[in-house]
């Protein structure tokens, strides 16, 4: 969505969170809608437990819309999993305590969060003695106000945590739909696992989750916990409880977050003495804020609401308000000197008629730290099992696709069109083909429905098809040749270019023969070598149509492979920090396509069959792009002699 910057408030030297808008989404208006709905959704809720917005509005020089926060200190939830394996009891306790005071505060007045996951709740440094941390629900922004919207929605959310009447365009949501979030979170605390099987794939498919979300049995999270060895875990009673919470009938569902609470404490607390702040709670941390020369801003002049009348349970425990420091906005990207905020946003709310007031100078383009939110992420065997798969709206809508399809009893409002900025969209044909009847693709495959490829005209008809899920390796390809099946890559490349410089990266970063590269995908081999390769292993190149169809996620009609997000960290490439070569294939999951294709946008462009007068067709970005002007390029095809080579050259098969 956009940036966050550590600023201080001149009038009081105190430090905030300034969050603007990414320039590429500014003229969105869906997108607009969504980031100032942060702004209105939390100032009515009257919890101390929800990110304060102390105000929004529009920077008239450039059109920049731009939130001013509390500055949170400390961690996610995600992290602290990843980091403990587990939350104990006691310390799960304090978190839903605080957790379900905000939800209660926000279902009260008809709000529902939609997408609670640990990911967007915040344990942040306490500035009260006694307490273990202070929890901050994060990224408010896609909340549905339910009074104000109707009962129909948009399948927003994460399949690890959304509901299954999110999935459904016609279903009412409530506040049973943050219950259901509530009981996987406490069983993913306690276990240190997803409930969901499809979560712990090799490989995790996002349709296959969203299947077994909606229409699967749902084991007692006892049996579950027995799958992983950890049933030990779970407290007498708990099965009952996460029944109530995690059953497809909403009616049986706890009604709001209050009963949630209240009936999860005397199951941790049965035998034990009530811990309201644990002695033997690990403490937030978080490194020394370090801050460059303060961003000059001037005063906030913010005017006070008057307060909201409204019944509520007694606020024993709560503090009265105080300025507390800001969120991260994505807390698994990397650990910068300051945490910053919350993310995203809804899609309903407009602009404030009336915004709250921060006069602040012209904004320049948004610029961010290479070394905070440019980093690589972690390798696999780094991460918490399942924190990858924080997969958002883009992902879940192919999944919907399959399960509305052939499932529901009343099929969804029609998807609403394509962006303008599509350069290519596609629509599903009128008999999509049968993955499961056409059986299940090799290892490292992964198949993709047919559908119909509208991109010039005639349109494109595209069949069931797999795909290899990584581009060919330097040591596979070793094999092959050690076969006698392929022959030897170039160690230097023939691309012509008037650019010295450009001509020497492209053409002696070559892979092969390099013992440090050999999970690199192999380059330097021409159209006829990545062919006799393919056929080697019984298989072929890709179409262009086909690649461009894994590229676009099939009838989802992403703009990139991972959804709609300008270039950030899903790819390896040359955007931001300057690379002097390839990386591992696989390194940037975030850039899969919703079917579990990686690396289609960065590392290298891929040759395909598509013949175009004497020249082959190539498609997709490579690592030596950089710029502003091929971010959006990422996925174009173009044509070259098939005898050409280059460090940016590679390929993966298709069958």
């Amino acid at each position: 969505m956009g940036a966050v910057y550590v600023a201080e408030q001149i009038s009081t030297g105190k430090q905030r969170a300034l969050k603007v808008m990414h320039p590429n989404l500014v003229h969105d208006p869906r997108q607009r809608q969504r980031f100032v709905q942060e702004a209105k959704i939390g100032a009515r809720i009257e919890s101390d437990h929800v990110v304060e917005v102390l105000g929004a509005g529009v920077e008239p020089s450039n059109n920049m819309p731009w939130l001013a926060m509390e500055l949170l200190q400390g961690e996610t939830l995600d992290r602290r999993l990843e980091r403990l394996g587990s939350i104990p009891r006691g310390e799960l306790v304090e978190i839903y305590k605080q957790l379900c005071h905000a939800l209660v505060a926000a279902h009260d007045v008809g709000i529902v969060h939609r997408d609670l996951k640990p990911e967007n709740i915040f344990l942040a440094i306490p500035r009260r003695e006694g307490m273990p941390f202070v929890v901050k629900i994060l990224d408010f922004g896609i909340a549905k106000l339910v009074a104000e919207s109707g009962s129909t929605t948009q399948a927003i959310g994460s399949p690890l945590w959304m509901a299954p009447e999110q999935t459904n365009a016609e279903a009412p949501i409530s506040p049973a739909t943050d219950v259901w979030a509530l009981g996987l979170i406490a069983f993913a605390c306690l276990t240190g696992h997803s409930y969901w099987r499809g979560a712990h794939a090799e490989t995790p498919n996002p349709m296959t989750l969203v299947m077994e979300v909606c229409f699967e049995p749902l084991d007692s999270a006892s049996v579950r916990a027995a799958e992983y060895g950890v049933a030990h875990k779970l407290p007498p009673g708990f099965d009952e409880w996460f029944a109530q919470c995690v059953s497809r009938d909403v009616e049986k569902r706890f009604k709001t977050a209050r009963p949630v609470r209240g009936a999860l404490e005397r199951l941790l607390t049965q035998n034990e003495a009530i811990v309201t702040a644990p002695q033997d709670a690990p403490v937030v941390s978080a490194p020394p804020l370090l801050i460059s020369p303060p961003m000059e801003a001037p005063d906030l002049d913010i005017p006070v609401a008057p307060p909201k009348s409204k019944k509520e349970e007694p606020k024993k425990e709560e503090p009265k308000k105080e300025e507390k420091p800001k969120p991260a906005p994505e807390p698994k990207k990397a650990e910068p000197p300051p945490p910053t905020s919350g993310r995203g946003a809804s899609q309903s709310g407009g602009y404030p008629k009336q915004p709250e007031r921060i006069i602040i100078p012209p904004i320049k383009p948004v610029t961010r730290s290479r070394e905070i939110e440019r980093a690589p992420p972690p390798p696999p065997e780094k991460q918490f099992p399942w924190a990858g798969l924080g997969i958002g709206l883009g992902v879940v809508l192919v999944a919907l696709f399959v399960a509305q399809k052939f499932f529901w009893t009343k099929p969804p409002a029609p998807e609403p069109p394509p962006p303008a900025v599509e350069t290519a969209s596609v629509k599903p044909s009128a008999k999509p083909s049968s993955s499961a009847a056409l059986g299940p693709c090799g290892p490292g495959m992964v198949r993709l429905p047919g559908g119909e490829l509208v991109q010039g005209d005639p349109a494109k008809a595209v069949e069931s098809f797999c795909l290899d899920a990584h581009e060919v390796t330097v040591k596979a390809y070793g094999a092959c040749l050690k076969s006698g099946k392929c022959t030897a890559p170039a160690t230097t490349g023939n691309w012509t270019s008037t650019n010295p410089e450009e001509k020497a990266q492209r053409n002696h970063s070559c892979n092969f023969g390099r013992a440090d590269r050999a999970e690199h995908p192999v380059n330097c081999v021409d159209q006829s070598q990545a062919e006799a390769y393919c056929k080697a292993q019984g298989k072929r190149l890709p179409t262009e149509p086909e690649w461009t169809w894994a590229a676009k996620s099939g009838p989802v009609r992403y703009k990139f492979p991972w959804g709609f997000e300008v270039p950030d960290v899903q790819l390896c490439w040359s955007g931001f920090t300057k690379r002097v070569s390839t990386c591992a294939v696989g390194m940037y999951p975030k850039g899969s396509d919703s079917f579990g294709v990686q690396d289609l946008a960065g590392n290298v462009r891929e040759w395909t069959a598509t013949a175009v007068g004497g020249d082959r067709t190539h498609c997709g970005s490579d690592w030596t792009d950089k710029g502003a002007d091929d971010m959006f390029k990422l996925g174009y095809c173009g044509q070259a002699p098939k005898t050409a080579k280059s460090s940016f050259l590679g390929f993966r098969c298709a069958n």
